[in-house]
């Protein structure tokens, strides 16, 4: 049995065909350097309330965004970092069919492969500046191949991607 369709442009025409949206490359992630906009004095009454008070701001408190832009370090966008992620999940769940891969965060102590020089010493200069903050890593685990993972640097549970990296021979290079 045969079903004849529209044309492709009358078919658009009466059903709502939501655009193609485009993976980025790991490569292609926008960055931007994260700046606080609090005033001064919201930075004074939050810094009084930490001390004071031993009350964590959380999102609010300013410190990771002011030690990211005085060291100069660049943070990759969330948003296209996670479509990354469920994009690249995706592309390996077509590809096999006995296992099905996924994106495992590991503590940073905890994380047993290598990781590149560039991607360490931004750490090191990060917990440097701000000594409380907390390291992970997520990693697209595919058997026993971790692929593409991201740096994740949180303070009082808010933080940014900061790197990501190919595996497993990234070979000192950022993913492509």
């Amino acid at each position: 049995m045969f079903f004849r369709t529209k044309p492709e442009k009358e078919l658009a025409a009466t059903v709502a065909i939501a655009p193609e949206v485009k993976t980025p490359k790991a490569s292609e992630i926008k960055r931007f350097v994260p700046k606080s906009n609090l005033s001064e004095e919201t930075r004074a009454v939050l810094s009084n309330a930490r001390t004071l008070l031993g009350h964590r701001a959380g999102k609010d408190d300013p410190r990771l965004e002011d030690a990211l832009n005085e060291l100069g370090i660049e943070a990759l966008d969330g948003a296209q970092v996670n479509t990354y992620k469920d994009a690249t999940r995706g592309a390996y769940n077509k590809k096999l069919y006995s296992h099905s891969p996924g994106w495992n965060v590991y503590k940073l102590e905890d994380y047993r492969e290598a990781i590149p020089i560039h991607v360490l010493e931004k750490a090191i200069q990060i917990k440097s500046k701000l000594s409380d903050v907390q390291f992970s890593v997520h990693a697209l685990q595919e058997s026993s191949i971790t692929r593409d993972p991201f740096l994740w640097v949180s303070h009082d549970g808010f933080g940014y991607f900061i790197d990501v990296w190919d595996e497993p021979k990234f070979e000192g290079r950022m993913t492509q």
